[in-house]
């Protein structure tokens, strides 16, 4: 399975060799979610599909192996811990993560996260009913949002189809807690709302969106986009803004 696929970039934003984008969606979506923000940044982009791969941290050495020097990782949820993962050691010019946790599941003495009891119903309900699984958990994600109808609608376009690959991602959710990066261009976005609760990184923005899914709303997106300018700006690349 090819990890990184080259996205067709829209045709007012051709693709250059000057500034690749890594972008890894979260768990049960393909990265073809990202794509009006795609659309509005110019370079090269490349979808992952982590689905396949034996472990999280062997997801992020393949793709630290694969992946372009110099590239700007964007992932969000448990695309986002791997992107950490992987930030460092693929040379990576800035990491942006998108409401995701230094941990997904509740550590001890903190109340962030996800409880594990109720991590392990959801993959009990996974194992069960998965379609129905799926969409609780699109409605979940979305929850937060003032435009919760159509964020979902959005997001099921994007989903993947319910199989053993899922079943296997879905355990990478138990990953140990993530240190912060203290060096470089690192953001960690979360939103004003979000029914999963990640345990927040030390440095991180706040939106003025909602929801899990908070950078696919309008108010989301247009801070998403001003943070990823001014992390090319900051890192001597510049583009037409048109």
């Amino acid at each position: 399975m090819n990890l990184l696929t080259p996205y067709l970039q829209n045709p007012t934003h051709p693709a250059t060799g000057s500034l690749d984008w890594i972008w890894l969606p979260g768990w049960s979506y393909q990265a073809s979610l990202f794509t009006p923000i795609m659309d509005a940044l110019p370079g090269q982009h490349w979808a992952v599909d982590y689905r396949g791969e034996a472990s999280l941290h062997a997801a992020a050495s393949a793709l630290a192996d694969r992946a372009p020097r110099n590239a700007i990782w964007c992932g969000w949820s448990l695309g986002g811990a791997l992107a950490h993962l992987a930030y460092a050691a693929a040379d990576g010019r800035a990491l942006i993560t998108l409401a995701t946790g230094s941990s997904f599941l509740q550590q001890a003495a903190q109340s962030a996260g996800m409880p594990m009891d109720t991590f392990r119903a959801f993959s009990t309900s996974f194992s069960n009913q998965p379609d129905k699984t799926l969409k609780r958990f699109t409605a979940l994600t979305t929850q937060g949002s003032q435009t919760a109808r159509a964020l979902s609608r959005h997001l099921n376009g994007h989903q993947c189809t319910p199989d053993a690959h899922l079943t296997k991602t879905l355990d990478w959710l138990s990953y140990s807690a993530l240190p912060d990066i203290n060096s470089g261009q690192v953001h960690h976005l979360y939103s004003q709302s979000d029914a999963l609760n990640p345990a927040r990184f030390t440095n991180g923005h706040i939106s003025p969106a909602g929801s899990h899914a908070f950078f696919l709303e309008d108010a989301g997106q247009n801070h998403l986009l001003n943070v990823l300018r001014s992390v090319c700006q900051n890192t001597g690349v510049m583009y037409d803004r048109a």
